[in-house]
C-alpha cells in the first residue's frame, strides 16, 4: 500500500533544516523531509522548514535519525530497544507537535543516513521503528527490505524510494558514500538517472553492467549534495516533461 498509488507524477522529495540553501531548491519538489533534532536540527530550524514547505504548498515529513550530530547521522551506531524508541519517538514528536502548532498537517516520516539503512536490513529494529509512526503517517524507503515488510504487516502506507544524486551498485544498492561515483552532482547525469528510475528502466551501475528498481513512487535529491537546487531543476523538468 502506498500514498502515492493515486497520483499518475511521481514525487520528487528533499531532505531540509539541514542548515542548506533550502529555499533555492524548494520551488521544484514536492514533498520535504524535515531534521528534527538527530543528526542536526532544532526548534528554530524545523519551524522555518514547517513555514517554507507551507508557502510551497508542499508534503511534510519528519527525517529523524540516531542521535549523531558529529557524523551528520552517517555512522551507525547501537542503540538498547527502549533508548532508541524514546530518542527517534521524541524526534518524530517534535516537528509534529510544531507542525500542528503551524497548521501543517505531516504526511510521512523518512529516516535518516545510516538509520535508513540499518531499518533496510535489520527486521527487529525495523519493528521497533514502526512501532512509532502515527498511523495516518506513511513511511518513505527503499524497494524491499526489513522496513517495509515491517510496515506491510502495521498496516502502514509505504512510500518507495530511489536516489537521483546518488550511485547504485549492480545488485541495487546505494553505492557507500565516499567510493567513486556514489554521490552524481551533474544535473543532466542526475535528471537521466531520475527519469529511468521513474520508468522503471535499467541504468548503469558503479561497479558495471546495468541495474533495475522496480517502479517507485518518489525520487530522493540531498540538500547537502552540490549544486542540489540545479539538480532539482533539471530533475524536476525532465520528469514533470514526462507526466500526462
Amino acid at each position: 500500500m502506498c500514498i502515492m498509488d493515486s497520483q499518475t507524477k511521481i514525487d520528487i522529495n528533499a531532505d531540509i533544516g539541514e542548515g542548506w540553501n533550502d529555499a533555492a531548491l524548494v520551488p521544484f519538489v514536492d514533498s520535504v523531509n524535515i531534521a528534527c533534532g538527530g543528526h542536526t536540527g532544532d526548534e528554530a530550524s524545523m519551524r522555518t522548514a514547517l513555514e517554507l514547505a507551507a508557502r510551497h504548498k508542499l508534503r511534510s515529513g519528519a527525517h529523524p535519525s540516531y542521535p549523531d550530530q558529529d557524523s551528520f547521522g552517517r555512522l551507525p551506531m547501537a542503540m538498547a530497544h527502549d533508548t532508541f524508541c524514546a530518542v527517534i519517538g521524541a524526534q518524530i514528536t517534535a516537528l509534529s507537535t510544531l507542525a500542528k502548532s503551524g497548521g501543517v498537517t505531516l504526511t510521512h516520516v523518512k529516516p535518516h543516513g545510516s538509520l535508513y539503512h540499518a531499518l533496510y536490513i535489520d527486521a527487529s529494529l525495523a519493528r521497533a521503528f514502526t512501532s512509532l509512526i502515527p498511523k495516518s503517517l506513511a513511511v518513505v524507503t527503499m524497494p524491499g527490505g526489513a522496513l517495509a515488510a515491517s510496515c506491510a504487516d502495521a498496516g502502514i502506507p509505504v512510500w518507495f524510494e530511489g536516489y537521483a544524486d546518488r550511485g547504485y551498485t549492480k545488485n541495487g544498492n546505494l553505492a557507500p558514500r565516499g567510493t567513486l561515483g556514489s554521490l552524481i552532482t551533474d544535473p543532466e547525469l542526475a535528471a537521466r538517472q531520475a527519469l529511468l528510475l521513474a520508468n522503471g528502466e535499467p541504468f548503469p551501475a558503479i561497479d558495471g553492467g546495468q541495474v533495475a528498481l522496480p517502479r517507485l513512487n518518489t525520487i530522493c535529491i540531498h540538500s547537502d549534495t552540490p549544486g542540489a537546487a540545479a539538480i532539482a531543476k533539471a530533475v524536476a523538468h525532465a520528469l514533470r516533461s514526462k507526466s500526462p
